[in-house]
């Protein structure tokens, strides 16, 4: 681990706090890209949560308690609006009533079109 600007600046207390952060996060680390960025492919800086790990240790490290809750209640808040979602469009309930009526019979070409069009929709 090499000492940084931030972390010269911190007292004895601190830094063990913070050393405490850098590792138990190092599973987080495989999801950061801080070398051969150039030859990185699409999806993993799709799904990369950044390209410096201490720069996220130092995001961690300045957080609070009310901050950490936040940040879990919008995951939380993000889940539900996600399932909640399709509930609000009206075409849903046409869809369900068409499914219901046809019996759930995906061999018919007329349901499987409504379904291709409720997902791609």
């Amino acid at each position: 681990m090499n000492t940084t600007i931030f972390e010269s600046k911190l007292n004895s207390q601190q830094f063990e706090l913070y050393k405490n952060l850098y590792y138990e996060n190092l599973d987080d680390r495989k999801y950061f890209i801080e070398d051969n960025r150039t030859e990185r492919s699409t999806f993993e800086w799709l799904f990369s949560k950044g390209t410096n790990y201490s720069c996220y240790i130092q995001y961690l490290y300045s957080l609070n308690k009310e901050q950490k809750l936040d940040n879990t209640i919008d995951k939380v808040r993000t889940v539900i609006y996600a399932l909640h979602k399709p509930l609000q469009f009206t075409f849903f309930y046409w869809t369900i009533l068409l499914f219901v009526l046809y019996k759930f019979n995906f061999k018919n070409k007329i349901l499987k079109l409504i379904a291709v069009h409720l997902i791609l929709r």
